[in-house]
């Protein structure tokens, strides 16, 4: 009876290390710099944070009584009670997560149910979420992204979207790679340096990248786009479409997404809930999967058919 009492006690040790770790703050008294990290364990006197900071793993341990506040940053269960039918749920607690962005785990989780809310209804939840996204960008090529996103999405194209897209948004390693060069060209294009973008396309490799994209911007649009005083909106929105579809292919996120759109847009435009189609690959804005948008025993999974 001994031994069968000691395999259930082990068995159990199993599952409760098992169970996913929760994301937590911990403000100590006195102290303005927070502890974030994952919950190792906790009992009466102690807390036990597990830092993953770039330093590496570390344990801490912080005792009870030098604990102001305690805060879960994100709640498994809150996650669970999210549906596919019930959009706005996941922006609404993507917008309580973003407001612990300090913790790297609840930034994620703001990205992924921002994204999640604008796939499931973009015309109720869309420019919104977007816009929440861009709120937790990191500066730099992840918020360039975001905003683009924002633009493409919206049919007015307000280039007050767009913001002051940081120039070391366009200082990726330059290689001798086709896609890098076009993508510093569209950058140049955009940024109203018509001469330098019409040179740096010159190259055969990079005038054929441009040219295996010309459903997106040919290359007579393109030089048109080089000699013009001022970008037109469709000028300024194919190069940014192009932008972002070559941004996400030097991302890696793996080519059997690339032709994946936003499913919802042909159905809104015919229902009348938006006025035009843009382009948008919104599944490549971010590393997740928005379709994986039930959350299940501690992971993201698509929902069942007929669910």
């Amino acid at each position: 009876m001994g031994r069968i009492s000691l395999v259930i006690a082990l068995l159990a040790a199993i599952l409760v290390y098992a169970q996913p770790a929760r994301a937590v703050v911990v403000y100590k008294k006195g102290s303005n710099k927070p502890v974030a990290g994952h919950l190792v364990r906790q009992n009466g006197n102690e807390v036990v944070v597990r830092d993953e900071s770039s330093s590496g793993l570390k344990e801490i341990i912080i005792p009870r009584s030098e604990i102001e506040d305690f805060i879960e940053t994100v709640s498994a269960e809150r996650l669970a009670t999210l549906s596919p039918s019930r959009p706005q749920e996941y922006r609404e607690y993507a917008e309580e997560v973003a407001e612990k962005k300090l913790d790297p785990e609840a930034r994620q989780t703001a990205v992924r149910l921002f994204q999640i809310a604008a796939w499931l209804d973009p015309a109720k939840t869309g420019r919104g979420a977007l816009l929440g996204l861009v709120s937790v960008a990191r500066p730099g090529e992840e918020e360039a992204r975001f905003r683009v996103a924002a633009y493409l999405f919206d049919p007015r194209h307000e280039r007050a979207l767009l913001g002051q897209i940081s120039a070391a948004a366009g200082k990726s390693k330059q290689e001798d790679d086709p896609v890098q060069k076009l993508l510093e060209a569209l950058r140049q294009l955009r940024r109203g340096r018509g001469q330098q973008a019409r040179a740096a396309i010159a190259p055969p490799a990079v005038n054929d990248e441009l040219t295996a994209h010309q459903g997106i911007l040919s290359r007579e649009e393109f030089l048109a786009a080089c000699s013009a005083k001022e970008l037109s909106d469709e000028q300024l929105r194919k190069i940014l479409e192009l932008e972002l579809t070559l941004d996400s292919r030097l991302s890696g996120r793996g080519e059997e997404r690339a032709q994946t759109t936003l499913a919802s847009w042909n159905d809104a435009v015919r229902a009348g809930n938006l006025a035009a189609v843009p382009s948008l690959q919104f599944d490549k804005v971010t590393p997740f999967d928005p379709r994986e948008s039930v959350y299940r025993q501690g992971k993201w999974q698509r929902p069942e058919a007929g669910k």
